[in-house]
């Protein structure tokens, strides 16, 4: 009698797990952490604008899918994420009075670097080739990326002088723009092309106001 019980309680087990198993890939979802790697560059600058190094960016995060249709290949994804990025180039900024300016640096320095931490929101409108069982698929991602820059750092070293300014007031702290994110498996381009001006409006005879950011590199999708 006993083993007839267990019989039938081994039975309903792996039932149940096969049933929840049936569920499960019958309502999958593309829920997945992401890691982005890319260049970053500004558009818009003064003429004599340069860069040097390499002004690079990370960022990571989780992203919710919400299926939209019933082959669940179309989709919309928000998420979460922190960033980390640097800026390195030719613009100075310098502190007088409680004033921040902006100018052109002509003579040499050895460092002029901006470092930025910020919380970013992305979403993204999904088209992707998956289904329930196949996990390496093609995928186009347009969307959108809202950042908040919450700690900002900028680095000048020359000869003779070495000085920070912590949390310039000069950042628009509250960054958006577009995204496309494209590619095949867990390699994808990733792209950001920014809307709102990365700097306020700022003194100084070579200001520049109108200066947006692009970010172009790869964005790896983890399930």
């Amino acid at each position: 009698m006993k083993f007839r019980f267990l019989i039938l309680a081994f039975s309903i087990y792996i039932n149940g797990i096969a049933q929840n198993q049936t569920d499960s890939l019958s309502n999958y979802l593309e829920d997945q952490l992401y890691v982005s790697i890319y260049n970053n560059n500004l558009l818009n600058t003064p003429n004599e604008f340069k860069s040097y190094g390499f002004s690079n960016g990370i960022s990571l995060g989780f992203i919710k899918d919400i299926p939209l249709n019933e082959q669940r290949n179309v989709g919309l994804g928000i998420g979460l994420g922190f960033a980390f990025n640097t800026l390195k180039n030719n613009l100075k900024l310098t502190e007088n009075n409680g004033l921040i300016d902006l100018s052109i640096l002509n003579e040499s320095y050895d460092t002029n670097k901006i470092t930025a931490k910020a919380v970013e929101f992305p979403i993204e409108f999904r088209w992707r080739t998956s289904t329930q069982d196949k996990f390496k698929f093609w995928r186009i991602y347009p969307g959108m990326k809202f950042s908040y820059l919450y700690k900002t750092e900028y680095s000048y070293i020359d000869s003779s002088i070495n000085y920070n300014i912590k949390n310039p007031e000069i950042f628009n702290k509250f960054q958006y723009g577009f995204t496309l994110n494209a590619g095949y498996s867990a390699f994808n381009l990733y792209t950001y092309f920014g809307v709102k001006p990365l700097y306020k409006d700022v003194t100084g005879s070579n200001e520049k106001s109108s200066i947006k950011e692009i970010k172009l590199g790869l964005i790896f999708y983890i399930l």
